[in-house]
């Protein structure tokens, strides 16, 4: 009895040992293969896994909305018979005041439709998963509204000097996404030309924008002025996602202290 007695304290003693570890402890009757261990790293692991979750999400709906938005002015203009006219900008349209068609013109994925769609959403699921949305956003709105007011301006300096200059695309209709996927390929070109500072890896950026640029011409092999919207929209990019204006900038505090300091050697 006393034996038995003994065992059954012990077996308590181990019992509660095991809880105070965290320790789910076996079941009479039946057998524990491996006991349940809850640490605070295997919540931490959980919760990570949760927020990559999250992430990848957000950023899949953030291609996911865009890009159902263009394909649907797409499909409203070809299944439903919408004039491009009513979407699309002109040099001579945008000169009379319809500025509005600057940036309705990116609601239009321009022919061919299909490859330009699919370059659309791919290139934009690159951008998300390199810059921040904030960043996304205003890459694809300045490239596609500026790139084509300068390309415009030019335009307008020319015909100002010879009226017949550029007759052939005064009233073109210009629309379509491939500026936006312009300015997108230079904020990725950008930060990852400042990420990978080997010569492999540069070599890398260098031929993943130019492989970009054959793919383009290869699907739009006729271009003419108003394609020289691209270069511009590629180099908003850049400028937006470069951190060189970073490094140059002296920060305001230094600035005036060293001001500060001249002027009492000075004195």
């Amino acid at each position: 009895m006393i034996a038995e007695d003994d065992g059954c304290v012990q077996g308590r003693c181990r019992q509660e040992r095991l809880r105070a570890v965290g320790v789910r402890p076996p079941v009479r009757g039946k057998r524990l293969l491996r006991p349940v261990v809850r640490t605070a790293e295997g919540s931490e692991e959980g919760a990570t896994v949760a927020k990559l979750s999250e992430k990848v999400g957000g950023r899949a709906l953030g291609v996911a909305l865009p890009t159902a938005v263009v394909g649907a002015g797409t499909a409203v203009n070809r299944l439903a018979g919408m004039p491009v006219a009513s979407l699309a900008a002109t040099p001579r349209a945008v000169e009379d005041g319809r500025l509005w068609l600057l940036v309705t013109s990116g609601l239009l994925a321009s022919d061919p439709w299909l490859p330009s769609l699919l370059g659309f959403a791919i290139v934009l699921a690159a951008a998300v998963w390199v810059l921040s949305p904030a960043l996304v956003a205003t890459v694809a709105g300045a490239g596609q509204v500026f790139s084509a007011v300068a390309v415009y301006a030019v335009v307008y300096v020319a015909r100002a000097v010879d009226p017949h200059a550029f007759a052939s695309v005064i009233d073109l209709d210009d629309y379509g996404v491939s500026t936006m996927i312009a300015a997108w390929i230079g904020a990725v070109a950008a930060v990852s030309w400042s990420r990978w500072r080997t010569l492999r890896g540069r070599v890398g950026v260098t031929a993943g924008c130019l492989g970009c640029l054959a793919i383009g011409l290869a699907c739009r092999p006729d271009v003419d002025v108003l394609d020289s919207e691209h270069l511009v929209a590629f180099a908003i990019g850049v400028g937006l996602a470069s951190s060189l204006p970073r490094r140059l900038g002296v920060p305001v505090r230094r600035t005036v202290s060293i001001a500060l300091a001249a002027l009492t050697r000075t004195n």
